[in-house]
């Protein structure tokens, strides 16, 4: 008993009075009656977290026979509300609770009942009306009755399952490409891009993309609901493209809004849109204006050539007057074409002016405008023509000649002759007449072979005692030895100095003969050889 509180074993310690420890014990003895009177005979108390109840949750189950896109998320942003009716029995089938419970979406509660028995006392849920659990653009199926027992853990639970059908609604888009699409890829090929906005009855949204080319259409299926439907995008700038957006529901007026449909199935179901994209390229034209400065260009007509960058590479020619009023070239070329512009010669020339230098403008087409190519021109007066200048007299006055000359070159004189000139056949007797060279040339020691033929002088003057006398107006060269004729003047004939001799020397007759007579007995000896 060694560690037992002392009131307990009886025994007292020394030194106490045991008189005290008796009544200590009577306390705790009356303390413990008055409990075991407040304990209910059968049952112990339980503690708050002892409890029997059940944890429920709601739990939706939404399915549809066609596809719709996202139609549990439709459901749940429908905020739905569930009424369960509940009722609670003990093993026997003695109903001892009974009421109801509402959840919205996935929510869940508990319901504690302090009178229940935990693990053997159960409670049934069901939906007591359709109306308790109805949601817009769903139809309720069925909710079975959950039986659910009671227990003091409050994280198992007892999931409310109830079933619902879609109501399905269904629309239909439909693409048409009119005009002049810059690409044939826009009318074949591409794929244009819808947006759709629906909302049903409960205010839940749904929102998608429907992709159609030119020509086709495309149905869609969501929850029954009212929905706008929109083009995403609308290619503009960068084709070059003005673009004109209409829409249609069933055939009827075109609207440059989007339109709202209902959606849905049946009579008066899955309505058609019509979105319409109208291209007008993006086109401008040019004019041209001309003007001219520093003189009358009247009513003339100026040619210019044009060559543009647009696809079809157009070019051609146009005539503009000089009266600054812009002619248009009369058609339009797509939005940023460039076009160069090119005066001609042709009807630019003004009498009594010169033009320098012809025009040229190049322009850029802007889409609704008309680009202008301003060509000036400026002419300045023509200097006058100077008179042809005189002829400027000779320094040499050329004397007369009787007989035209065949050369106009007097052959120079040797300024050094030979004493002893060679004799050459073409050196020719001295003649009492004039020599008709106005200058008698000196006798060339070696004369050379000279085509020239000398001018004639003019006749010589008679002179006062009837003797003819050699003109002198061209003294011979000093130092030369003139060959001229001699004179008839006055002196003695031995004043006078001899003649040269002159005419052909008897040496070179006898040298050519016999040259000749060798060359004969050499031919005649080589015969005679070859007879031999």
């Amino acid at each position: 008993m060694r560690g037992l509180p002392a009131f307990i074993t009886g025994r007292a310690h020394r030194g106490r009075d045991r008189s005290g420890g008796s009544r200590r014990r009577g306390a705790l003895f009356a303390a413990l009656l008055v409990i075991a009177a407040l304990i209910p005979a059968g049952r112990p108390p339980a503690m708050a977290q002892d409890v029997a109840g059940i944890t429920v949750q709601a739990s939706p189950v939404v399915f549809s026979w066609v596809s719709v896109p996202n139609q549990t998320e439709t459901f749940m942003n429908s905020n739905p509300t569930f009424t369960y009716t509940y009722k609670c029995y003990s093993p026997a089938g003695t109903a001892f609770a009974e009421g109801t419970v509402t959840l919205k979406g996935r929510e869940e509660t508990r319901l504690e009942f302090p009178t229940g028995d935990a693990g053997t006392d159960y409670c049934m849920f069901w939906v007591e009306k359709d109306e308790d659990a109805h949601v817009p653009g769903f139809t309720f199926q069925s909710s079975t009755p959950y039986k659910g027992v009671l227990t003091t853990d409050p994280t198992r639970k007892v999931y409310l399952s109830t079933y619902y059908n879609v109501i399905p609604g269904d629309f239909t888009v439909s693409k048409v490409v009119t005009g002049e699409p810059p690409s044939e890829w826009l009318k074949t090929y591409k794929q244009y891009r819808f947006t759709y906005t629906c909302t049903t009855d409960a205010g839940a949204v749904q929102k998608g993309l429907v992709w159609v080319q030119n020509g086709k259409s495309v149905k869609t299926s969501v929850v029954a609901s009212d929905c706008v439907i929109k083009e995403a995008d609308v290619d503009s700038d960068f084709l070059n493209a003005d673009v004109t957006t209409t829409y249609s529901v069933n055939g009827g007026a075109s609207t440059s809004e989007p339109p709202t449909v209902r959606a849905t199935r049946g009579d008066g179901g899955n309505p058609t849109v019509t979105v319409n994209n109208h291209y007008a390229e993006l086109r401008g034209d040019f004019a041209v204006v001309k003007t001219v400065t520093g003189a009358d260009a009247g009513d003339r007509e100026f040619v210019f050539t044009y060559t543009c960058t647009d696809p079809d590479e157009t070019s051609g020619s146009m005539r503009v007057r000089a009266d600054g009023q812009p002619v248009n070239a009369g058609f339009s070329l797509p939005k940023d074409t460039t076009c160069t512009i090119v005066e001609q010669r042709e009807g630019t020339e003004i009498e009594g002016y010169t033009l320098s230098k012809l025009g040229q403008a190049t322009v850029t087409i802007t889409a609704g405008a008309t680009a202008r190519a301003e060509i000036e021109n400026t002419y300045t007066p023509a200097p006058a023509p100077e008179p042809s200048p005189e002829p400027t007299p000779s320094a040499t006055t050329q004397a007369p000649n009787p007989e035209p000359s065949p050369t106009a070159t007097t052959e120079a004189p040797n300024p050094e002759p030979n004493p002893e000139p060679t004799a050459t056949a073409t050196t020719e007797a001295p003649s009492p007449e004039p020599n008709p060279s106005a200058t008698t040339q000196a006798p060339n020691p070696e004369p050379i072979p000279s085509a020239t033929t000398q001018a004639p002088a003019p006749a010589p003057s008679p002179s006062a005692d009837g003797n003819a006398t050699a003109p002198s107006s061209a003294p011979a060269p000093a130092g030369s030895a003139s060959a001229g004729a001699p004179s008839a003047g006055s002196g003695s004939a031995k004043d006078r100095p001899a003649l040269a001799r002159t005419g052909t020397s008897p040496v070179v007759p006898a040298l050519l003969g016999s040259g000749t007579v060798l060359v004969g007995l050499a031919l005649l000896r080589a015969h005679s050889r070859r007879r031999n």
